[in-house]
């Protein structure tokens, strides 16, 4: 994929147009059909400079796996160890002859875990609540598998289905496949692909921890009665995906601030689109996740959308006029209240699930 939008920026010419090391603060829309964008941009010897800069259309591309999510457990501050997350990863920290602690374990964890079983000295991963997990088959989803999503009977096989891969890989260890068999619907949450992270669980020098963690010590974690030593966590809990703009401060047509207007719940028109924010689009918005396919279907799909809403606001401005696209209240609230009646039919509205 790298590789893909790497040529992109290439056969287009787009590097001359990017501006790298550079955080933009706060997006304001004007009244005047302009959008005011607040930057700071890194410079070298550790100098920085702020600017602004207008626009008449406002896209943010920023998604929602870039903010890294962890945990705010007691004492954090005094431990002495390296400490990681999936998402800042140190290519240059070695694992070998260390004693390591993976906290937390999805789509992250699958992958991290059988590698440090590999070649760490000793590995615990803590767990909060199991995951579905299948083995890895690389080939176009079947009708059967579209169907986990909408039909219990599906999502009642797949469960077996994980559940036999389970017991395959870890036949003498009934109490640990216990452990690791979630107590919601199979869908509910992402179901994970992975041909050797049981068979890591299973290492002699691997251990599953369930209880939570108290503390953080100097020296690694409090669990109980017992401090549990390491040398290094591996932080694998995922992004503040619900978190959108949430470093940005947008404001709209009366000074109205996105981060209050969401603070009971995030909604869009399409995914896209938000009220009260003209002339603005988001691509990877609300509601438009995906765990079952690449995300990059989703994206350009939503390229394609606002490409057009781009076009006619730039024509506005090349004859000299002004052109602004908002979508009005009652759309957004019409299109999200349909979209939850959608949702309430499938596994995500079951009590069990907590996705």
């Amino acid at each position: 994929m790298h590789s893909y939008l790497v040529d992109v920026a290439r056969r287009w010419q787009l590097r001359g147009h990017v501006r790298f090391n550079s955080t933009v603060t706060k997006a304001a829309w004007n009244g005047d059909n302009e959008r005011s964008i607040h930057v700071d941009q890194d410079m070298e010897a550790g100098k920085s400079k702020a600017y602004t800069i207008t626009c008449s259309y406002l896209i943010s591309a920023v998604g929602q796996l870039h903010t890294a999510c962890v945990p705010d457990i007691p004492g954090f501050e005094e431990y002495r160890g390296k400490v990681m997350h999936t998402t800042n990863w140190d290519e240059d920290e070695r694992l070998e002859g260390r004693r390591v602690a993976v906290i937390g374990y999805g789509a992250a964890g699958v992958q991290v875990v059988p590698e440090v079983a590999s070649c760490a000295k000793q590995l615990t991963v803590f767990q909060r609540s199991p995951s579905w997990i299948t083995p890895r088959d690389s080939q176009p989803l079947s009708g059967l598998q579209h169907g986990m999503v909408v039909n219990e009977r599906v999502r009642e096989m797949g469960a077996q289905f994980s559940k036999d891969f389970l017991a395959h890989q870890l036949p003498l260890d009934p109490g640990l496949r216990a452990r690791l068999t979630p107590s919601y619907p199979f869908g509910c949450k992402q179901v994970l692909l992975s041909d050797d992270f049981y068979l890591a669980i299973g290492k002699a020098h691997v251990s599953l921890e369930t209880r939570p963690i108290e503390c953080i010590t100097k020296n690694g974690v409090q669990v109980g009665n017992t401090e549990m030593p390491f040398d290094m966590f591996i932080f694998t809990t995922g992004f503040r995906a619900q978190s959108f703009l949430c470093y940005i401060e947008m404001t709209g047509q009366n000074e109205i601030n996105t981060s209050s207007d969401w603070r009971h719940g995030l909604r869009a028109h399409q995914g896209v689109m938000v009220e009260n924010l003209p002339n603005f689009a988001m691509l990877y918005g609300p509601n438009t996740n995906l765990s079952h396919v690449s995300v990059m279907l989703m994206i350009e799909a939503q390229v394609r959308y606002i490409s057009a809403m781009v076009q006619v606001v730039q024509e506005a401005v090349i004859v000299g006029s002004s052109l602004t696209i908002c979508p009005k209240i009652q759309a957004v609230a019409q299109y999200n209240d349909t979209l939850q009646e959608r949702l309430n039919k499938t596994v995500f509205a079951e009590s069990a699930c907590r996705s």
